[in-house]
C-alpha cells in the first residue's frame, strides 16, 4: 500500500461524501 494511493483515495472519498 502506498501512502500516495491512501491520499488519493481519501481525497477522492472526501469529494464523493461531500
Amino acid at each position: 500500500m502506498n501512502l500516495q494511493a491512501v491520499g488519493v483515495t481519501n481525497k477522492v472519498k472526501g469529494q464523493t461524501t461531500h
